[in-house]
């Protein structure tokens, strides 16, 4: 019945009354469903009348959201995976439409804590490698850099063969201004990352290259992670002519920029 409802949802996108009374009716009829805090800001977004009402939507939304985090050990296995994969963007979105900026960081790091008490309670990294990633989103998004850095530091001796934790820090420290150690982060991802995941690995590495103003290394990634799809058996495929077109899309941007930087030289 809920899925139903929903789909009214979305048909009454041109009736605001309808859909306001719809989307009420979700909220009443299935106050635990993991969807709630999605009505209550569908509701401000499309429907409210008001900016008095709007905001009293949006408020009851990170209500919502609020309340789930602090008692997530109470929450079924369902609405715990879409609060801590979902729903912590959806709080600092609803944090700035309200002009609560400050919160906004503040809803990360609550995310962040909140992936690392999920990880630590069911048998940690090396059962949780799907987390990785979006907890360290999660710091990033509270602004604290050297705790994203360091819960990649901590998820490594649980996923040595995990390539986002190396191409996560890679990216990390070049923003720090860690050239070097980037590099070699960043290589080593690509060389143990599977053959589906080289091309992504390979924006990474070359990114970093160009970034700091060396277009020869990244163009020779380039090149590599070019060769390397067609020598698999899937070269033929047409998610390989994908990776490959944009391959050759990003080398002629490196082309771009590297004959930019010689025609007209900072200073020049």
């Amino acid at each position: 019945m809920e899925n139903a409802l929903a789909g009214l949802l979305e048909c009454f996108k041109g009736d605001p009354a309808s859909a306001s009374a719809v989307a009420l009716e979700l909220i009443e009829k299935f106050p635990r469903s993991p969807n709630i805090p999605v009505y209550y800001r569908k509701l401000a977004k499309t429907y409210a009348s008001s900016d008095a009402l709007k905001r009293q939507y949006l408020n009851l939304a990170a209500a919502k959201i609020e309340e789930r985090i602090a008692k997530a050990s109470e929450l079924d296995e369902v609405t715990l995976r879409i609060t801590s994969e979902e729903h912590i963007d959806l709080l600092a979105e609803i944090y700035k439409e309200l002009w609560r900026y400050a919160d906004a960081g503040e809803a990360y790091r609550k995310g962040a804590g909140l992936c690392e008490k999920i990880i630590r309670d069911n048998g940690g990294i090396a059962s949780n490698r799907h987390m990785i990633n979006t907890t360290a989103w999660y710091y990033m998004g509270s602004g604290d850099l050297e705790a994203a850095l360091d819960f990649f530091e901590r998820a490594e001796p649980g996923a040595p063969d995990y390539w986002p934790v190396y191409s996560g820090q890679a990216k990390l420290l070049a923003m720090k201004g860690d050239f070097t150690k980037a590099v070699t982060l960043a290589k080593k991802a690509y060389d143990i990352a599977e053959e589906v995941a080289k091309p992504r690995v390979a924006f990474v590495w070359a990114d970093i290259y160009a970034a700091n103003g060396y277009y020869d290394g990244a163009l020779s990634v380039i090149a590599d992670a070019q060769d390397d799809i067609r020598s698999t058996k899937s070269t033929g495929s047409g998610r390989s002519k994908k990776m490959l077109k944009q391959l050759d899309e990003r080398r002629e941007e490196y082309e771009r920029a590297a004959r930019d930087r010689t025609m007209y030289p900072a200073g020049g």
